[in-house]
């Protein structure tokens, strides 16, 4: 399945307090040329409030296996209250293999701009496999302002519970500026519970937390 642009330049998608693109237990899906667009703040005031709750771009793995095949390239994804793009197994090892997210700009989201992951408690380091991640820049996503017992918020790229990844050639700043919990952090680039991760030629830089 293409999800893309028709005629001259990047189609938007105006998600206003809803998902951009949602995909649930499913692969083999491309998504290229394609702006979107949440109603989270689209100034540089990373104290504006978000009245989006949700993912940009959002995949899900719900039954304990692993969805394949599924690449984002040259779309921008700003404004959206979660991440700009996600990937997420909730049960068990659910989880992606083959996934490629290229030429992106995720900004001005409040969680992370890119984030990768499995169930918390049962995926270990397996849930996701084969990960590229190639000129992306995450800026400006702000972290979670007021919750200072929330966990981590704030990130450029992070993946968890991923075997085997490239992150290169990709440009993260001025994120986690909102971020005012205690109990974590805000990062650049990083990855948690994860296995032979390589990441090269990319910068990270004036990232912060404001507390």
């Amino acid at each position: 399945v293409n999800i893309t642009s028709w005629g001259a330049g990047p189609a938007t998608i105006n998600a206003g307090n809803s998902f951009g693109i949602k995909a649930t237990n499913v692969g083999g899906i491309d998504i290229s040329n394609l702006h979107l667009i949440g109603s989270g703040p689209t100034s540089t005031d990373s104290t504006g409030l978000y009245t989006n709750t949700q993912d940009g771009v959002g995949f899900y793995a719900t039954q304990g296996i692993k969805q394949n095949n599924v690449s984002i390239n040259n779309v921008s994804v700003a404004g959206f209250g979660q991440n700009g793009i996600n990937f997420q197994g909730t049960t068990g090892q659910s989880g992606f293999n083959n996934i490629s997210i290229t030429n992106a700009l995720l900004e001005k989201n409040q969680v992370a701009g890119l984030s990768v992951s499995g169930d918390y408690n049962n995926a270990n380091r397996n849930a996701n496999t084969n990960v590229y991640v190639g000129h992306v820049t995450a800026q400006n996503n702000y972290g979670r302002a007021n919750r200072p017992n929330e966990g981590n918020s704030g990130n450029g790229i992070v993946l968890g519970q991923t075997n085997g990844a490239v992150i290169e050639r990709c440009v993260q700043t001025g994120n986690g500026t909102s971020y005012v919990s205690t109990q974590a952090g805000s990062f650049g680039i990083w990855a948690w519970d994860s296995n032979k991760v390589t990441i090269q030629y990319s910068e990270s830089y004036r990232n912060g937390t404001a507390g």
